[in-house]
Protein backbone atom coordinates (compact mmCIF):
# COMPACT_ATOMS: atom_id res chain seq x y z
CA UNK A 1 0.00 0.00 0.00
CA UNK A 2 0.91 3.34 -0.48
CA UNK A 3 -0.54 5.96 1.32
CA UNK A 4 0.09 9.72 0.37
CA UNK A 5 -1.02 12.55 3.38
CA UNK A 6 -1.17 16.27 2.66
CA UNK A 7 1.77 16.14 0.36
CA UNK A 8 2.66 19.46 -1.48
CA UNK A 9 6.48 20.35 -3.00
CA UNK A 10 7.83 23.83 -4.49
CA UNK A 11 10.66 24.08 -6.22
CA UNK A 12 12.69 26.72 -5.53
CA UNK A 13 10.59 27.43 -1.93
CA UNK A 14 12.77 30.67 -0.62
CA UNK A 15 12.73 32.23 -4.17
CA UNK A 16 10.02 34.61 -4.54
CA UNK A 17 9.17 33.34 -8.04
CA UNK A 18 8.79 29.81 -6.76
CA UNK A 19 6.61 26.95 -7.81
CA UNK A 20 4.04 25.09 -6.61
CA UNK A 21 4.51 21.66 -8.23
CA UNK A 22 2.41 19.82 -5.76
CA UNK A 23 -0.24 21.25 -3.86
CA UNK A 24 -1.75 19.25 -0.49
CA UNK A 25 -2.91 16.07 -1.97
CA UNK A 26 -3.86 12.89 -0.95
CA UNK A 27 -4.17 9.71 -1.65
CA UNK A 28 -3.96 5.92 -1.37
CA UNK A 29 -2.75 3.19 -3.79
CA UNK A 30 -3.36 -0.68 -2.79
CA UNK A 31 -1.03 -3.54 -2.69
CA UNK A 32 -1.39 -4.92 -6.89
CA UNK A 33 -3.24 -1.71 -8.20
CA UNK A 34 -2.12 -0.47 -11.48
CA UNK A 35 -2.77 3.20 -11.56
CA UNK A 36 -2.98 5.91 -14.24
CA UNK A 37 -1.92 9.30 -14.09
CA UNK A 38 -3.35 11.69 -16.13
CA UNK A 39 -3.23 15.60 -16.42
CA UNK A 40 -1.86 18.65 -18.54
CA UNK A 41 1.90 19.50 -19.33
CA UNK A 42 3.37 21.04 -16.22
CA UNK A 43 0.72 19.70 -13.82
CA UNK A 44 3.14 17.92 -11.63
CA UNK A 45 3.06 14.41 -12.70
CA UNK A 46 6.20 13.44 -13.20
CA UNK A 47 6.90 15.56 -9.88
CA UNK A 48 4.68 13.29 -8.13
CA UNK A 49 6.28 9.93 -9.55
CA UNK A 50 10.00 11.22 -8.08
CA UNK A 51 8.12 11.97 -4.69
CA UNK A 52 7.26 8.23 -4.72
CA UNK A 53 10.24 6.96 -5.91
CA UNK A 54 12.28 9.22 -3.11
CA UNK A 55 14.38 11.26 -5.39
CA UNK A 56 12.34 14.16 -4.26
CA UNK A 57 11.73 15.01 -0.75
CA UNK A 58 8.54 16.39 0.08
CA UNK A 59 7.89 20.09 0.96
CA UNK A 60 5.12 19.31 3.49
CA UNK A 61 3.30 16.37 3.69
CA UNK A 62 4.11 12.18 4.56
CA UNK A 63 4.18 9.24 1.82
CA UNK A 64 4.70 5.96 3.79
CA UNK A 65 4.80 2.93 1.74
CA UNK A 66 3.57 -0.62 2.79
CA UNK A 67 3.02 0.60 6.35
CA UNK A 68 3.30 -2.26 7.96
CA UNK A 69 6.60 -3.46 6.78
CA UNK A 70 9.99 -2.73 8.78
CA UNK A 71 11.62 -3.19 5.56
CA UNK A 72 10.56 -0.52 1.98
CA UNK A 73 10.20 -2.43 -0.60
CA UNK A 74 12.10 -2.07 -3.57
CA UNK A 75 11.00 1.31 -6.10
CA UNK A 76 11.61 1.27 -9.27
CA UNK A 77 11.62 4.41 -11.30
CA UNK A 78 11.76 4.94 -14.94
CA UNK A 79 12.11 8.17 -15.71
CA UNK A 80 11.28 10.38 -18.93
CA UNK A 81 14.23 10.75 -20.34
CA UNK A 82 16.50 7.71 -20.30
CA UNK A 83 19.39 8.76 -20.96
CA UNK A 84 20.19 10.55 -18.08
CA UNK A 85 19.55 8.00 -15.82
CA UNK A 86 22.68 6.10 -18.04
CA UNK A 87 26.38 6.35 -16.19
CA UNK A 88 28.33 3.07 -17.05
CA UNK A 89 29.92 2.53 -20.36
CA UNK A 90 28.48 -0.59 -21.72
CA UNK A 91 24.90 -1.92 -21.36
CA UNK A 92 25.96 -4.62 -19.48
CA UNK A 93 27.62 -3.00 -16.75
CA UNK A 94 24.89 -0.17 -16.80
CA UNK A 95 22.61 -3.08 -15.54
CA UNK A 96 24.82 -5.10 -13.55
CA UNK A 97 26.10 -1.92 -11.45
CA UNK A 98 23.47 -1.87 -8.79
CA UNK A 99 23.96 -5.86 -8.40
CA UNK A 100 27.08 -5.89 -8.02
CA UNK A 101 26.54 -3.31 -4.91
CA UNK A 102 24.61 -5.97 -3.43
CA UNK A 103 26.80 -8.48 -3.03
CA UNK A 104 25.52 -10.71 -5.70
CA UNK A 105 28.22 -13.46 -7.47
CA UNK A 106 28.83 -13.02 -10.97
CA UNK A 107 27.31 -15.63 -12.56
CA UNK A 108 23.98 -14.24 -10.85
CA UNK A 109 24.51 -10.92 -12.36
CA UNK A 110 24.85 -12.49 -15.60
CA UNK A 111 21.99 -14.61 -15.40
CA UNK A 112 19.75 -11.70 -14.68
CA UNK A 113 21.24 -9.20 -16.74
CA UNK A 114 20.82 -12.17 -19.57
CA UNK A 115 16.70 -12.55 -18.42
CA UNK A 116 15.80 -8.96 -17.98
CA UNK A 117 17.63 -7.55 -21.83
CA UNK A 118 15.25 -10.84 -23.03
CA UNK A 119 12.16 -9.39 -20.96
CA UNK A 120 12.89 -5.78 -22.92
CA UNK A 121 13.52 -7.72 -26.19
CA UNK A 122 16.83 -5.75 -26.25
CA UNK A 123 18.58 -7.64 -29.28
CA UNK A 124 22.05 -5.50 -29.12
CA UNK A 125 25.27 -6.43 -27.77
CA UNK A 126 25.48 -5.94 -24.10
CA UNK A 127 29.29 -4.62 -24.64
CA UNK A 128 27.34 -1.49 -26.41
CA UNK A 129 27.41 1.96 -24.97
CA UNK A 130 23.87 3.05 -24.10
CA UNK A 131 25.03 6.54 -24.94
CA UNK A 132 24.83 4.99 -28.73
CA UNK A 133 21.53 3.29 -28.91
CA UNK A 134 18.60 4.73 -30.67
CA UNK A 135 16.11 5.88 -27.91
CA UNK A 136 13.69 3.74 -28.02
CA UNK A 137 16.47 0.70 -27.45
CA UNK A 138 17.57 3.15 -24.54
CA UNK A 139 14.36 2.97 -23.18
CA UNK A 140 14.45 -0.74 -23.17
CA UNK A 141 17.81 -0.74 -21.21
CA UNK A 142 15.92 1.61 -18.79
CA UNK A 143 13.74 -0.59 -18.18
CA UNK A 144 15.81 -4.45 -17.93
CA UNK A 145 17.88 -1.99 -14.91
CA UNK A 146 14.86 -2.04 -12.90
CA UNK A 147 13.67 -4.81 -13.47
CA UNK A 148 17.03 -6.35 -12.94
CA UNK A 149 16.29 -5.14 -9.10
CA UNK A 150 13.12 -7.18 -8.78
CA UNK A 151 11.06 -4.10 -7.52
CA UNK A 152 7.74 -4.16 -5.92
CA UNK A 153 6.75 -1.02 -7.03
CA UNK A 154 7.14 0.27 -10.59
CA UNK A 155 6.90 4.15 -11.49
CA UNK A 156 6.49 4.71 -15.46
CA UNK A 157 6.71 8.16 -16.66
CA UNK A 158 5.80 8.64 -20.34
CA UNK A 159 6.77 4.74 -21.10
CA UNK A 160 5.92 4.44 -24.76
CA UNK A 161 7.67 7.63 -25.64
CA UNK A 162 9.95 6.49 -28.67
CA UNK A 163 8.50 2.80 -28.66
CA UNK A 164 7.62 0.46 -31.63
CA UNK A 165 4.85 -1.44 -31.80
CA UNK A 166 6.92 -4.14 -30.33
CA UNK A 167 8.43 -2.25 -27.66
CA UNK A 168 4.88 -1.03 -26.95
CA UNK A 169 3.89 -4.63 -26.68
CA UNK A 170 6.96 -5.11 -24.49
CA UNK A 171 6.10 -2.62 -21.54
CA UNK A 172 2.23 -3.80 -21.78
CA UNK A 173 3.39 -7.91 -21.14
CA UNK A 174 5.90 -6.58 -18.09
CA UNK A 175 2.68 -4.50 -16.49
CA UNK A 176 0.68 -7.90 -17.31
CA UNK A 177 3.09 -9.34 -15.59
CA UNK A 178 3.47 -7.14 -12.35
CA UNK A 179 -0.36 -7.36 -12.21
CA UNK A 180 -0.06 -11.04 -12.18
CA UNK A 181 2.39 -11.06 -9.36
CA UNK A 182 0.28 -8.38 -7.72
CA UNK A 183 2.79 -5.60 -7.58
CA UNK A 184 1.95 -2.19 -8.08
CA UNK A 185 2.51 -0.25 -10.43
CA UNK A 186 1.93 3.98 -11.25
CA UNK A 187 2.02 5.01 -14.76
CA UNK A 188 2.44 8.91 -16.06
CA UNK A 189 0.99 9.26 -19.79
CA UNK A 190 -0.52 11.20 -22.11
CA UNK A 191 -0.98 7.74 -24.38
CA UNK A 192 -4.66 7.38 -23.11
CA UNK A 193 -5.06 4.45 -25.24
CA UNK A 194 -2.08 2.70 -23.77
CA UNK A 195 -3.55 3.32 -20.43
CA UNK A 196 -7.13 2.16 -20.88
CA UNK A 197 -5.96 -0.61 -21.86
CA UNK A 198 -3.94 -1.37 -18.82
CA UNK A 199 -4.60 0.31 -16.10
CA UNK A 200 -7.41 0.10 -13.32
CA UNK A 201 -7.86 3.47 -11.96
CA UNK A 202 -6.83 7.11 -12.79
CA UNK A 203 -6.06 9.59 -10.62
CA UNK A 204 -6.37 13.61 -12.63
CA UNK A 205 -3.48 16.22 -11.79
CA UNK A 206 -4.17 19.75 -12.86
CA UNK A 207 -2.20 22.77 -11.19
CA UNK A 208 -0.73 20.68 -8.45
CA UNK A 209 -3.98 19.11 -6.97
CA UNK A 210 -6.30 16.38 -7.86
CA UNK A 211 -9.15 16.85 -9.62
CA UNK A 212 -10.49 13.50 -10.05
CA UNK A 213 -10.26 9.59 -8.66
CA UNK A 214 -11.79 7.10 -10.70
CA UNK A 215 -11.85 3.52 -11.47
CA UNK A 216 -12.05 2.21 -15.09
CA UNK A 217 -15.83 1.45 -15.40
CA UNK A 218 -15.77 5.24 -14.52
CA UNK A 219 -14.43 6.78 -17.46
CA UNK A 220 -17.30 7.85 -19.83
CA UNK A 221 -17.96 9.89 -16.23
CA UNK A 222 -15.38 12.04 -16.54
CA UNK A 223 -14.85 12.18 -20.22
CA UNK A 224 -15.82 16.15 -20.08
CA UNK A 225 -12.67 16.84 -17.43
CA UNK A 226 -10.23 14.87 -19.52
CA UNK A 227 -11.54 16.78 -22.60
CA UNK A 228 -10.87 20.19 -20.85
CA UNK A 229 -6.92 18.99 -19.75
CA UNK A 230 -6.88 19.21 -23.35
CA UNK A 231 -6.32 15.13 -23.43
CA UNK A 232 -7.84 12.79 -26.13
CA UNK A 233 -10.62 10.39 -25.19
CA UNK A 234 -9.13 6.73 -26.10
CA UNK A 235 -10.62 4.83 -29.13
CA UNK A 236 -12.38 2.66 -27.30
CA UNK A 237 -13.96 4.79 -25.52
CA UNK A 238 -14.91 6.81 -27.80
CA UNK A 239 -16.57 3.37 -29.61
CA UNK A 240 -18.27 2.92 -26.43
CA UNK A 241 -20.22 5.48 -26.22
CA UNK A 242 -21.39 5.18 -29.71
CA UNK A 243 -22.67 2.14 -28.49
CA UNK A 244 -20.45 -0.96 -29.85
CA UNK A 245 -20.97 -4.29 -27.76
CA UNK A 246 -18.52 -5.00 -24.77
CA UNK A 247 -17.69 -8.22 -26.49
CA UNK A 248 -16.41 -6.50 -29.83
CA UNK A 249 -14.93 -3.80 -27.55
CA UNK A 250 -13.36 -6.56 -25.65
CA UNK A 251 -11.85 -7.93 -28.89
CA UNK A 252 -10.08 -5.30 -30.26
CA UNK A 253 -8.60 -4.46 -26.61
CA UNK A 254 -6.72 -7.54 -26.79
CA UNK A 255 -5.55 -6.75 -30.50
CA UNK A 256 -4.12 -3.81 -28.94
CA UNK A 257 -6.39 -1.10 -30.62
Amino acid sequence: MINVKSLSYIYNPKNPYQTIALDDISFTINQGEIIGIIGPSGSGKSCLLRCLAGVLNPTSGSIIINPQESVRPEVGLIIQEPEIQFFNETVYQEIAFALENRGLARDSIEKIVETVLRKTGYRGDSCQSPYQLSGGEQRRIAIACVLALDPQILLLDEPTVGLDFCGLKMVEQIIANFRIEHKTVVIVSHDLDFLYRNVDRYLVINQGKITADFGKSDFEDYIELISKSGLAIPELVELKVKGIPDDLLQGLMDLGL
